[in-house]
């Protein structure tokens, strides 16, 4: 194409013959802003009333004008369809509705396809009214893709050594309420957060993967994942990686909610996900056969690499210093390198549901016979086992000098590092089966009675939050918010 030449955009995008990016529709959409007011109306666009100079300058010569703001955005996002999809934009579609844009192009996320939805709505109450508010949505878009989307959270218990703690310096409930900043209701919430940049990212119990502004609690994107989804998100460079009940494994792009790959296990995936530099483990349950593995997949495309199998795996793996821990309900303990090659198993008392944690040359689990032991990590050697902890479905998570885990009885237990000594214990008014969150010495967990507790080192509770539903979510914290989700949605919390 001589690129001196002005052709229209109908042209130009068939001459293109290619399905843009995601940065580059945004930008033909911010041009199409640009030329859609008109100082005596808005003016109707079409692919063939507009002309690219030039490759890239864009302008229009007398198409119709009109005052009605809302039946010009509609023009406008005819254009945008076909920008998007290469599928000329037909009467049929005024009237059954446009065919989906990422069908054609999964390049497109879930966040824009819904803004182009919405400028086709052919009801005239659903549609963008002005075009300031359309403006407004596509800079949010554009920040969503180019801010900071630095990790703070990036798992289940937060790393892969599942230690589930962290300093905050600021954070001292001595002596202060918690109070509630907003709840989104998203459905029932048993998977945990993970944060980058300014967004929260979660799984619920209706089937949607969820990107949600962390001050406000507003949904930036949701993506129908098909079935229920309790596995918490691992989210490493721009993706995270989890599965659902359908037994689907998915690699997501955060930035916009588009699907990179997916993977169909065949087996239901309660599991939270960990990755390395170049795979991904998770485990799998199969109910009938009760059975399941132990997967490892490529970052890149999901491909299996290899998969151990077991008993089912509710647990999640620890993943860190070359070591691959996970428990299942076969009742061992195993310890693989990230090749498959098993290292050691244990068998231990009852199945292992709960995630173990490492902590320097040591491993901590708890399993359904109530026993809760420390491991040595190297060779699997049993250092110690305290019994009478009740069957635990929670994880262990890690204080400076203690370790703490709840219980199926709703009974928190603290443990000396060292020896095994109980320590302290509260009970609660229901099962726990979140794991506990611990912020310097403090201690943080929701039960199924539906309090939140925050206790301190000796079990003494400091404060409360009352959810009003049961509590199966671990929660995160981040610059001084505390996120958690219960059976009626995602609550944030503050001192």
């Amino acid at each position: 194409m001589d690129s001196s030449k002005i052709i229209s955009l109908e042209d130009y995008i068939r001459k293109e013959n290619r399905y843009p990016s995601e940065e580059e529709a945004l930008q033909w959409a911010v041009q199409l802003c640009d030329l859609l007011s008109d100082s005596s109306g808005f003016r109707m666009l079409s692919p063939k009333n507009i002309y690219v100079e030039n490759g890239n300058h864009w302008s229009t010569a007398h198409p119709p004008i009109t005052g009605d703001s809302s039946e010009a955005l509609f023009r406008m996002g005819s254009v945008l369809h076909f920008l998007t999809t290469r599928d000329p934009f037909r009467i049929s579609h005024y009237l059954d509705g446009p065919p989906s844009v990422r069908e054609r192009n999964p390049q497109i996320s879930v966040r824009f396809e819904a803004i182009i939805m919405k400028l086709l709505q052919n009801i005239r109450a659903l549609r963008y009214s002005e075009v300031q508010e359309l403006r407004d949505d596509l800079a949010q878009l554009q920040k969503e893709l180019t801010g900071d989307w630095s990790i703070y959270w990036s798992a289940f218990k937060r790393n892969g050594a599942r230690t589930n703690h962290v300093t905050e310096p600021s954070f001292d409930p001595a002596g202060k309420t918690l109070k509630e900043i907003w709840k989104s209701e998203i459905g029932d919430i048993w998977g945990s957060v993970v944060i980058a940049g300014e967004y929260l990212f979660v799984g619920s119990g209706n089937g949607n993967f969820y990107a949600i502004d962390a001050k406000t609690g507003k949904i930036i994107w949701k993506l129908p994942l098909g079935a229920r989804t309790e596995s918490t998100a691992c989210i490493d460079a721009g993706v995270a990686f989890l599965g659902n009940d359908l037994g689907a494994f998915y690699a997501i792009n955060i930035k916009n909610g588009s699907i990179l790959w997916k993977r169909n296990l065949g087996e239901y995936v309660r599991s939270s996900p960990m990755c390395d530099d170049s795979r991904v483990y998770v485990g799998s349950i199969n109910p009938s056969q009760k059975s399941g593995f132990l997967w490892c997949l490529s970052r890149k495309d999901g491909t299996v690499l290899w998969k151990k199998p077991m008993a089912p795996v509710f647990a999640s793996p620890l993943v860190d210093r070359g070591d691959v821990i996970i428990g299942s309900d076969d009742e061992r303990l195993y310890c693989l390198a990230s090749d498959g090659t098993e290292k050691w198993k244990l068998a231990l008392a009852g199945k292992i549901r709960s995630t173990c944690m490492a902590v320097r040359d040591f491993v901590y689990a708890g399993s359904f016979g109530g026993i809760f032991y420390k491991i040595r990590r190297s060779t699997g050697e049993l250092i110690w086992q305290t019994p009478g902890v009740g069957p635990m479905y929670s994880s262990p998570a890690y204080g400076r000098s203690f370790a703490v885990v709840g219980a199926n009885s709703g009974v928190i237990s603290f443990f000396q590092q060292s020896n095994g000594k109980k320590t302290a214990e509260f009970a609660t008014g229901g099962p726990i089966t979140a794991t506990p969150l611990v912020v310097n010495q403090f201690v943080l967990v929701g039960s199924n009675d539906g309090i939140f507790y925050v206790l301190d080192a000796t079990a003494k509770v400091v404060c409360t939050f009352d959810a009003k539903a049961p509590m199966n979510s671990t929660a995160c914290c981040h610059s001084g918010a505390i996120y958690v989700g219960s059976d009626k949605g995602l609550h944030a919390l503050s001192l």
